[in-house]
């Protein structure tokens, strides 16, 4: 009877151990995982600091690149607007001169016209003492 409780702890401990060691490889088994994600996690990690890195380069160097680019346009916006003031002044003066031109034309005009007819009177006038 001793044998067989002596052989029975025995079976006990030695199923109590398996129990111990299955429950410590599935430990190590947890534990090897975790490590693996945590080695994976990091990759990450890094991955999307490098990439974060990049993207705020890319940030910074578009906002320079739009600094310039609204300078720039506010060089060629003033330059147009100054164009347009000089252009403007030329045509007022352009318009001014053509009227002036014209007057002039005008004034020239009736002063040949009024020659021209009195050449024509005296045209007729020394053909009628001709006669």
């Amino acid at each position: 009877a001793e044998l067989d409780g002596t052989d029975a702890v025995k079976q006990f401990l030695v199923a109590k151990v398996r129990s111990m060691e299955e429950s410590l490889r599935q430990t190590e088994d947890q534990e090897a995982k975790v490590a693996q994600q945590i080695a994976s996690d990091q990759e990450v990690i890094a991955f999307l600091d490098g990439r974060v890195q990049e993207l705020e380069q890319s940030l910074a160097n578009s906002r320079m690149e739009t600094e310039s680019l609204q300078v720039q346009w506010s060089t060629y916006q003033t330059q147009a607007e100054q164009k347009a003031t000089v252009l403007t002044d030329m045509l007022r003066f352009e318009r001014e001169r053509v009227q002036e031109t014209q007057s002039e034309f005008k004034a020239t005009k009736k002063l040949l016209v009024k020659e021209v007819k009195s050449c024509r009177a005296q045209i007729m006038a020394l053909t009628a003492e001709s006669r």
